[in-house]
């Protein structure tokens, strides 16, 4: 052990010779020695230090002391550990919290790979971004050469998953999914498709087969509405009403309902009407285009002549027919005998 100040003073020459020997001796040591040199401390000179084990060196500020490593050694492992000769290995270290061996995480030069060797054990890539930061994983393909090449997947800081494009110059979703919500998919940046609490959503029309206008189902909606039975003339003013129900599958609509114990009032005027539908019929001049079954009790009708319904432009309307192919409109006379009953089913087409 030997320590000096590195500088050789003035003397006869036994008295250089010897100082100069004492000088390289420290410098042979590393200024070894149970406390550190009294003098002659210089930046990023170093120092065995006998009493604490480690070997040190001087700060740059030359004011305190870094400890680099054991010196028996036995920490080395732990500080760098260099294995192996095989070309396109990483590196890696042992110790606690860190990948163990070069087998668990190879590169070949063209594939990383993360691989968990132990039965029942994931295997995972943890990323994690800055507080009020995401993380995200950017993947490249073609050179670059093209935005549509690009792609980002990343964890937002305000919840949530995204898949993105840059085909338009900047990252546009394509996937985003909710934190504990939905999972919404996504055409030119706007959300088509989403799912939800009560089960999917579709934002647009959904073409089934083929993508063309004529396979496109355009909406589905069901619910409950209250139908009128009443005369054409004045069949805002004078009707009965009742419970019904529709199921809306693109342009068809599908209704039944009833009529329960009610009279028609005595002004009502003109051709018997079911009216107030949930969506307008399409009427076309030639009829049709309804399928309706409709059954009575306490209504006066003609038993000579066969009583039909067809789409009117406002409504579905009454008509009777003869034997001799002639028809008339049916008079809503006939349902205003007390304590009617009427219960209808129909099916009839809209314009949209």
């Amino acid at each position: 052990m030997a320590q000096a100040d590195g500088v050789v003073a003035n003397g006869t020459g036994s008295a250089v010779r010897s100082d100069i020997n004492n000088q390289y001796a420290a410098l042979w040591s590393n200024h070894s020695g149970s406390t550190e040199p009294s003098s002659g401390k210089v930046a990023y000179q170093t120092w065995a230090d006998t009493n604490s084990g480690y070997l040190k060196i001087r700060n740059a500020a030359n004011n305190a002391w870094v400890s680099l490593f054991k010196l028996d050694g036995t920490d080395l492992a732990n500080i760098c550990r260099l294995t192996g000769s095989t070309n396109n290995r990483i590196t890696t270290v042992t110790g606690e919290n860190t990948i163990q061996g070069e087998v668990n995480l190879t590169f070949d030069g063209s594939v990383l790979r993360v691989k968990n060797s132990t039965n029942g054990e994931d295997g995972v890539v943890y990323i994690e971004g800055g507080e009020g930061a995401n993380a995200a994983i950017e993947m490249v393909a073609d050179e670059a050469d093209d935005d549509a090449d690009k792609w980002l997947m990343k964890s937002t800081n305000g919840g949530g998953w995204h898949l993105q494009n840059k085909a338009s110059g900047s990252y546009e979703n394509n996937i985003v999914c909710a934190t504990n919500s939905s999972v919404d998919l996504y055409y030119d940046n706007v959300s088509k498709f989403e799912t939800n609490a009560t089960g999917a959503y579709c934002k647009g029309a959904l073409r089934i087969g083929a993508d063309n206008a004529a396979n496109e189902l355009d909406t589905y909606e069901e619910g409950e509405f209250a139908w009128r039975l009443g005369g054409n003339n004045n069949k805002a003013s004078y009707y009965m009403s009742g419970n019904a129900e529709y199921t809306k599958i693109g342009r068809f609509v599908f209704v039944h309902g009833y009529i329960a114990g009610d009279t028609l009032n005595a002004s009502a005027d003109g051709q018997i009407i079911i009216h107030n539908l949930p969506f307008a019929p399409q009427f076309r001049s030639y009829g049709g285009d309804a399928l309706c079954n409709v059954h009575y009790k306490n209504v006066t009708f003609d038993a000579s002549k066969t009583q039909g319904w067809l789409i009117g432009s406002t409504g579905i309307v009454g008509y009777q027919s003869t034997s001799g192919g002639t028809h008339s409109d049916w008079d809503c006379d006939d349902f205003k005998t007390a304590s009617t009953f009427v219960w209808f089913g129909a099916t009839y087409i809209t314009a949209t």
